[in-house]
């Protein structure tokens, strides 16, 4: 085999005044190709046919059979595949058709059997595949036909994005008293009332959530009945002492004091603990991996219900109510499926490594999951996103419909996960099935970031 390097003249003069340039100070090698570039077969037919640019492949390209025929037609970019792509059989049947974007595979793509019927018909979404998959036999059989849909398969927004969002979304922390007016417990009991600083700074943070789970955050509100409901509720649990949906009425507790607490104890997210704060109680809600909530993550999925237009929030003594029983945004745009930790860059600052990994499946699109045919895949990544080591061990796996918030969810913890920036991870969810019966995937890479020093960071 030999090469023909056949540049234009330009081209070739000036690839040679910057090859003199770089040889004068000492690099050594062949010049970088500029112009067209023909290398052949040892008979002396044409094996490649190739254009370059400042030592890139840039313009189309082709590759040729030993004994003739067209093995491979593209084009490049910058050295990256950039274009229609398709490779053939010695027979001149296609074996592959597709597309590249900026050396990602984009659009339909589709393999074929020497005798040109069709092998694989799938569709990809900057470089993973998403959406319909469907394998054949030769004789046309369908062998495998799923849904794969790849949220975050490459990262749409980058660390520095995400940064200035939560940056511009979670704001300063408020300054003042807690309180306009302090609850009162004992005697002629009184609820409270929270200050609005202190308020929105805990809707400011449900929102940095709700914006990290892709779900519609800037339109989200606070309503002044529902805080009521949440703070007498607090107030409620914290004259019994006890965190409960449903309380008794309290000795002395007024009628009306009563029912309102007890639609907000009814209507709410509920925590308690020592040093509460409402943006804790928001981070618990998040975390949602204790023994008695990794079941269901319940909380979380009443934050990150894409349905939810308006929100309140209560605190008293350690307990603390965020009203969740808002479906003010019904129409809200469709979206496949509301994972967490999120697809792409999640910031290291919102999530644990102890929490349950989590997806809502939008129910129009998916069936309720059978526990039983689920396969949770988590395994390491490399920077290219490829995968390395042995899949984790996976924990505490269910299926939860449960009148939780919105859509079908599937639980799962991976073992050994570590949360901090730069560990990538690659998940597959297998055994789902579409409306109708399809079977379906869920795929999706996750790498965990650190938030800009000046985006504030919950405690």
């Amino acid at each position: 085999m030999y090469r023909v390097a056949e540049c234009s003249g330009k081209g070739r003069l000036l690839a040679g005044a910057l090859w003199a340039v770089l040889a004068a100070a000492g690099f050594a090698g062949e010049p970088p190709r500029d112009g067209s570039y023909v290398e052949k077969w040892p008979a002396g037919t044409t094996k490649v046919s190739a254009f370059y640019k400042d030592g890139l492949l840039d313009g189309s390209y082709s590759e040729y059979f030993e004994k003739g025929g067209t093995r491979l037609t593209t084009a490049y970019s910058k050295g990256k595949l950039h274009g229609p792509y398709v490779e053939y059989n010695e027979n001149g049947q296609r074996a592959v058709q597709c597309a590249y974007v900026n050396g990602l595979l984009e659009g339909p793509y589709g393999e074929f059997y020497p005798s040109g019927k069709p092998k694989l018909i799938a569709e990809y979404s900057k470089g993973r595949m998403n959406g319909r998959c469907v394998e054949l036999s030769e004789t046309g059989q369908i062998l495998r036909d799923e849904q794969v849909f790849a949220p975050g398969a490459v990262y749409v927004r980058s660390v520095e994005e995400i940064s200035k969002a939560l940056s511009a979304i979670e704001g300063a922390e408020p300054e003042g008293p807690l309180f306009e007016e302090p609850p009162v417990l004992q005697g002629e009991l009184k609820a409270g009332k929270v200050s609005r600083k202190h308020l929105e700074a805990a809707l400011r943070h449900l929102r940095a959530y709700r914006y990290l789970g892709g779900v519609p955050w800037e339109n989200l509100t606070l309503n002044d009945q529902y805080i009521s409901a949440a703070q007498h509720g607090a107030a409620l649990m914290g004259v019994c002492q006890q965190m409960a949906h449903k309380l008794a009425q309290p000795a002395g507790m007024p009628e009306a004091f009563y029912k309102l607490a007890s639609t907000g104890v009814g209507s709410s997210n509920l925590d308690h603990g020592g040093g509460m704060t409402l943006r804790r109680s928001i981070d618990e809600y998040m975390d949602d991996s204790g023994s008695g909530n990794i079941g269901s993550v319940g909380h979380r999925r009443w934050c990150l219900n894409p349905q939810m237009a308006q929100t309140g929030f209560g605190i008293c003594d350690k307990y603390a109510a965020m009203w969740v029983f808002d479906y003010g945004n019904a129409r809200a745009p469709e979206v496949e499926a509301i994972v967490f930790p999120a697809a792409g860059f999640h910031p290291t600052a919102y999530f644990g490594a102890h929490y349950a990994w989590s997806a809502m499946l939008n129910p129009r699109r998916y069936a309720m999951p059978d526990k039983a045919q689920l396969k949770f895949t988590v395994r390491r990544a490399d920077e290219k996103l490829k995968p390395v080591g042995e899949p984790l061990a996976i924990t505490n796996q269910n299926v939860d419909d449960g009148g939780c918030s919105w859509g079908h969810c599937v639980i799962f913890r991976p073992e050994k996960v570590e949360v901090k920036p730069g560990e990538r991870y690659l998940v597959e969810i297998g055994g789902l099935k579409m409306v109708g019966g399809k079977v379906a995937r869920l795929a999706y890479s996750v790498e965990f970031c650190e938030i800009r020093k000046d985006a504030p960071v919950p405690k």
